[in-house]
């Protein structure tokens, strides 16, 4: 029987149909300069925005998120956004514990400004279950990750982790793995591959670092719903112009 791929809607745009859509991080560390970053953002060709909210400083951090849940919402219209706290561990700014992890993803699910929330599978641990079922009640969809800076794994291990995320219930399944060479970026393309011809869901797959750039206009090789590119400033190594990331993209679209 052939497998029913799955596909998430978010603000009417799809993800896991067609070409890999183009995101944008903004990364603004002051509320006030957030509204200058999403227009930025959108002008350079975004489908889709992360809010990349362990960049953001201030008193009260729950409180800032959802003031900055305001501003995106006042900017965006359609445009849909991806809320990402990204701890230190997989290379973001984010200090938090786990407790406070899962209590400000939680309280961020109650924020009708983030349309999918960036789950982080070793930060989240037992709590995975939890933060799933408040994200069906809020209609958001769970992107589960995980990031290594350190290492790229064997193809094997790549394909067994977003098979892992499938089993755990993410709606969209994303691994970024640092390369130390070629056969690195080649482990990445075909456990990734491999990956998506055994899954239903969706899944985003990134090979950091100038080497890596090709797994990020590669989408119809690994089958990724979604690929980082830059407006001005990168949240990974790696990431390309957005604008040129998006046109490549169209030229090499491949339906599967």
């Amino acid at each position: 029987m052939e497998k029913k791929e799955k596909t998430i809607q978010a603000k009417g745009l799809t993800l896991g149909a067609g070409r890999a859509k183009v995101c944008i991080s903004v990364m603004s560390g002051r509320l006030q300069d957030l509204q200058a970053d999403i227009t930025q953002a959108m002008d350079n060709g975004a489908e889709l925005l992360e809010f990349r909210a362990d960049y953001l400083s201030g008193e009260g951090y729950a409180d800032i998120c959802d003031r900055a849940g305001e501003v995106f919402r006042s900017s965006l219209g359609k445009l849909p956004v991806l809320f990402t706290y990204r701890t230190r561990r997989e290379g973001g700014l984010g200090s938090t514990d786990s407790a406070g992890y899962e209590k400000l993803l939680m309280k961020m699910l109650e924020n009708p400004a983030w349309d999918l929330m960036d789950v982080e599978i070793g930060q989240a641990g037992d709590c995975f279950p939890k933060i799933k079922e408040c994200a069906e009640a809020a209609g958001k969809a769970i992107v589960a990750s995980h990031h290594d800076f350190a290492r790229t794994p064997p193809a094997s291990e790549i394909r067994k982790s977003f098979q892992r995320m499938e089993a755990m219930g993410a709606d969209i399944a994303k691994v970024a793995y640092m390369p130390e060479n070629w056969q690195d970026v080649l482990a990445l393309l075909q456990g990734a591959r491999e990956a998506r011809d055994r899954m239903t869901i969706p899944i985003i797959a990134i090979s950091m670092g100038n080497i890596g750039s090709i797994s990020r206009v590669g989408c119809s090789l690994t089958g990724s719903c979604l690929t980082f590119g830059s407006a001005e400033m990168q949240s990974a190594p790696g990431q390309l112009p957005a604008k040129e990331l998006k046109a490549v993209l169209k030229m090499l679209q491949v339906e599967e």
